[in-house]
C-alpha cells in the first residue's frame, strides 16, 4: 500500500515522469495506469457472473414455492432447508448452500420471481430472469417486460 501511494504521489505531483517510474520499479505500463486511476489497489472482480448449472433448472420452482408461501403465516412458510429437501425429491443434485443463497436473493428482491425464457429464434439457449414483481416501478418506458412484469436482469444464462 505504501509502495502504491508513493508511486502515485511521485507521478501526480510531477516529481518523476511515468517512464522513469516504469524503469525504476520494473512494472508494466498497464500497472502504472491502475496505480494512477485508483487511490488503493482494486480488489478482484468477476467480469461476468458465474454460471449455475446445477441450480439453474430449479430456480423457477424455488421462486414458485416462495411466492406460494406468501399466502401463509410466517411460521408456516418453507425454510431454505425444506425447499432444498423438496427440490432434491425432484432430482436436484447440488448442495444446500446454493439453495440457501438462491432463496436469500429471491427474498431480498421481494415480490419478484424467476422466469424461464425460451431459446431465441436464431438459436442459442434460454435463461432465467430475475424479476422485480408487478409493483416494481424502476424500469423506464421501453424496459424489458415478460407477462407484464419488469425484468431486472439475467440471473442464470446457459450458453450465452
Amino acid at each position: 500500500m505504501d509502495w502504491w501511494t508513493r508511486i502515485r504521489l511521485e507521478v501526480l505531483r510531477g516529481e518523476k515522469s511515468k517512464r522513469e517510474i516504469l524503469r525504476r520499479e520494473k512494472i508494466h505500463w498497464e500497472t502504472l495506469k491502475k496505480i494512477l486511476e485508483y487511490s488503493e489497489p482494486p480488489r478482484y472482480r468477476l467480469k461476468e457472473p458465474r454460471p449455475k448449472p446445477k441450480i439453474g433448472p430449479y430456480l423457477e420452482r424455488i421462486a414458485q414455492i416462495i411466492e406460494a408461501d406468501k399466502a401463509f403465516p410466517k411460521k408456516q412458510r418453507h425454510t431454505a432447508k425444506r425447499i432444498y429437501e423438496r427440490i432434491r425429491e425432484m432430482g436436484y443434485e447440488g448442495k444446500y448452500t446454493q439453495v440457501k443463497e438462491a432463496v436469500r436473493e429471491l427474498e431480498r428482491v421481494g415480490g419478484g420471481g424467476v422466469y424461464a425464457t425460451d431459446p431465441p429464434a436464431g438459436g442459442g439457449a434460454g435463461g432465467f430472469w430475475l424479476c422485480a414483481g408487478e409493483g416494481f416501478r424502476g424500469v423506464e418506458e421501453g424496459g424489458v417486460f415478460r407477462d407484464g412484469v419488469a425484468v431486472l436482469g439475467c440471473l442464470f444464462c446457459n450458453g450465452l
